[in-house]
């Protein structure tokens, strides 16, 4: 990239990036019906379960993927969405700006990596992700440190 873009626009191209990731494993899952891609796209594209993804990711980001993280999580949140929290919101974003930055800087393999590990996330809980008072709670257990 020649100039970085903003974190607006990597949260924009993050965003579009796991939506994208998250509809094709639903089709590789088998599921052919609109209501069932919709539910299975749905439930892993919502701010608290990217949020939980987020930080379960954490520990293991490279200190400039935290650094992206950290400016999309303190970016200007405009409106957030019914059925989210403040917190939710912003750690939704800053996964997005993530994705968005691995994306746009060429960094295929490490975005592969990562979404690899949000979909062993999502299956490791009966094809659902986390909740974040879910991943809070192992944080706690294991003495990490939360985003």
């Amino acid at each position: 990239m020649k100039e970085e873009p903003s974190i607006a626009a990597l949260a924009h191209v993050g965003d579009a990036v796991y939506d994208l990731h998250v509809r094709v494993k639903a089709v590789e899952a088998g599921a052919s019906r609109g209501r069932d891609l919709h539910r299975r796209t749905a439930d892993r594209s919502r701010a608290a379960a990217q949020a939980a993804t987020l930080k379960a990711l954490w520990p293991d980001l490279a200190p400039e993927e935290q650094d992206v993280a950290r400016r999309g999580r303190n970016a200007h949140a405009g409106r957030i969405p019914k059925g989210a929290t403040g917190e939710e919101y912003h750690l939704a974003t800053a996964f997005e700006a993530l994705l968005g930055y691995l994306y746009l800087a060429g960094r295929d393999e490490r975005l592969a990596q990562l979404l690899e590990r949000a979909d062993l996330l999502a299956g490791g809980l009966g094809g659902r992700t986390a909740t974040v008072h879910e991943v809070a709670a192992e944080f706690t257990d294991r003495g990490r440190q939360e985003p």
